[in-house]
């Protein structure tokens, strides 16, 4: 069957991932044939906690971003080995600081 580009679309780190929402459903509808797979990173939708991704101890915040560079690997090696979805043609987009 066809196999699907993808974009992982990697949000910001702010209070909302709304606006990655948005972008991924414009770019849906843009009637293209892709997937649009929006990860969560730590802190942010189920994940969220009560302080922020970006904290002022160090410690702490480098571990958040180990923890998403993970999610980010983590998430790709499901796109690889998902049927439905083209190896060769993934792309990583960031909005803002992920990037």
């Amino acid at each position: 069957g066809y196999k699907y580009p993808t974009v992982m679309l990697l949000h910001h780190l702010y209070d909302t991932i709304d606006p990655e929402i948005e972008l991924a459903k414009y770019m849906v509808g843009l009637g293209l044939r892709m997937a649009v797979i929006i990860p969560y990173f730590p802190h942010y939708g189920p994940r969220r906690l009560k302080e922020p991704f970006l904290l002022p101890d160090y410690k702490k915040l480098r571990e958040n971003f180990m923890q998403a560079v993970l999610d980010v690997h983590a998430v790709h090696n499901w796109a690889l080995q998902n049927p439905r979805i083209d190896a060769n043609n993934i792309t990583i987009f960031g909005n803002r600081h992920p990037a």
